[in-house]
């Protein structure tokens, strides 16, 4: 297993996530929507809310799991444990949602793609999760998707605190 150190896991974490949002379209929200680009999006929005919450507390946790620089091995296994249940809640949420027809095999790709990260945070495969994280880049819809979809998140309440829908 390669070994990050600390202050580079730390930073892997916002990277995965900053990944999520040029991939914004893709994904989905807990309450599913209802198949049009206004469910959709506001099911992403909150999906995203929660998400980003959950890392965050994570984050505060893996910090002080990192303080005891003794087992950075077996530390950074744990600091990835936890990192684990944000995505595997994350990729949950993604399959419930109901995305526009034109939005689907992107949307499920991304769902396979968020469960397999999860899976790899869980069982500490850094490597794989480097792989995963990089293979992100090829779940890009097209420009007029975004731009249909960023113009209805502009009008969404849940999207107001978010930025994930745009660039």
């Amino acid at each position: 297993m390669k070994i990050l150190t600390p202050t580079k896991w730390l930073l892997l974490i916002p990277a995965m996530f900053a990944a999520f949002v040029l991939t914004a379209v893709a994904c989905g929200g807990s309450d599913g929507g209802d198949g049009s680009d206004e469910g959709y999006v506001k099911a992403v929005c909150k999906a995203a809310n929660k998400f980003e919450a959950a890392l965050d507390d994570a984050e505060e946790d893996a910090e002080e799991t990192m303080e005891d620089p003794d087992n950075v091995a077996k530390a950074l296994e744990e600091v990835m444990k936890l990192m684990s249940k944000p995505f595997s809640d994350f990729a949950d949420a993604m399959d419930d949602a109901n995305p526009p027809a034109d939005v689907k095999d992107t949307h499920d790709q991304m769902v396979t793609a968020i469960k397999s990260m999860a899976k790899q945070l869980e069982d500490g495969d850094l490597a794989a999760l480097e792989e995963q994280s990089d293979a992100l880049e090829d779940f890009e819809p097209s420009q007029s998707i975004k731009d249909r979809l960023s113009a209805v998140a502009a009008d969404t309440s849940e999207c107001k605190d978010s930025d994930f829908f745009s660039d």
